[in-house]
């Protein structure tokens, strides 16, 4: 994702990476999801007092 946020699209960086397209999206969609899972679980941990 470092390289995604220095600018370079999809297919830069799955050529640096010597991996297809479809492998960059699949992993940033994948990244995506566990980053927005991680915030849902620190969200419900602080509602109930959970301390992490």
């Amino acid at each position: 994702m470092k390289l995604r946020q220095e600018g370079l699209t999809q297919i830069e960086v799955a050529e640096k990476l010597e991996i297809s397209q479809a492998a960059v999206s699949s992993f940033e969609r994948n990244a995506q999801r566990k980053i927005t899972d991680a915030q849902e679980t620190l969200v419900v941990a602080k509602t109930l007092g959970v301390e992490l």
